[in-house]
């Protein structure tokens, strides 16, 4: 990728700006001084939110604006962006600030190779925060990689607990004998609609069109197009029927089975494959038969 310093110093600005203007929604977050940090979890989980808290929590300590080097790898300025490019993100700032930045890089899992770059960060001291929504940072490779320089910690969408304080409900005993009623309808919503955070803000059907639109973007860019997967088919339907049979024990070789008796047939290593991207993207989670070993 050719990149045009002049619009990386124009987004590098622009972002700071951004991130001292937006709205927190304060969620507990343990940070530790002089380590670095990796968020992942689902999209939209609310891990952007948890990189703009800390800048909010560095900038309430004293720190400059300046002092900060925000980048979200989903800009579309910022397409296309290679392994090679990042040093020269990091050379723009160089040229406009004379401080040692705290670094931000929010989504940056389809730079291929980030992993190196980071740990060339944080072995020459820069604090780095970096967020993303593939399970794979999560990997014993991954690990290796970055050399125990970072600490991992999943971002999950709001508790209810969370939930219920954000619609001003107190969640202290007493509370919650008085409140009961109240907070019986409020599962209700929780449960049907989900803790992802800008659902939050949404309103009636509106829920439910942003979350098919979440879906889509997930399924069409973080398998399908991600994992260049030609048998579609089986792949929806194998979600569709993992949904439908929540809680009971399965087997690779009964969804594949089950996929097949639909018209598409799959193999039981097919089903293991696509099982793992799917965990990936954090559609779905393995839950261990422990009483079985």
């Amino acid at each position: 990728m050719s990149i045009n310093k002049d619009k990386v110093k124009e987004v590098i600005l622009e972002n700071q700006r951004f991130v001292q203007s937006v709205h927190l929604v304060r969620r507990s977050i343990k940070i530790q001084p002089n380590f670095n940090y990796i968020f992942v979890g689902i999209r939209r989980a609310g891990k952007s939110f948890y990189l703009f808290q800390c800048i909010h929590d560095l900038l309430a300590e004293g720190h400059k604006i300046e002092e900060i080097l925000y980048f979200n790898f989903e800009d579309d300025r910022l397409d296309g962006i290679e392994l090679a490019d990042l040093d020269l993100l990091l050379q723009c700032y160089g040229e406009m600030f004379s401080h040692k930045p705290f670094v931000f890089l929010d989504e940056i899992q389809n730079v291929v190779g980030w992993e190196k770059f980071a740990r060339r960060l944080a072995d020459n001291k820069y604090s780095v925060f970096i967020t993303g929504s593939n399970a794979k940072m999560l990997s014993k490779e991954m690990a290796t990689v970055l050399g125990g320089r970072f600490l991992v910690q999943n971002v999950f969408p709001f508790s209810f607990a969370e939930h219920l304080s954000l619609n001003g409900i107190s969640t202290d005993p007493v509370s919650l004998i008085r409140s009961k009623n109240e907070i019986v309808r409020e599962f209700e919503t929780y449960f049907y609609n989900g803790g992802l955070p800008e659902l939050h803000y949404a309103q009636g059907a509106e829920k439910r069109l942003w979350l098919s639109n979440l879906y889509n973007k997930i399924y069409f860019g973080d398998l399908i197009s991600r994992y260049k997967i030609r048998n579609e088919r089986a792949v929806k339907l194998l979600i569709k029927k993992i949904a439908e049979s929540v809680k009971q024990p399965s087997s690779y070789t009964r969804l594949a089975n089950i996929v097949s008796s639909c018209g598409t047939k799959v193999k039981a290593e097919t089903v293991a494959e696509y099982l793992n991207y799917e965990e990936e993207a954090w559609l779905v989670f393995h839950a261990e038969n422990l009483s079985a070993k």
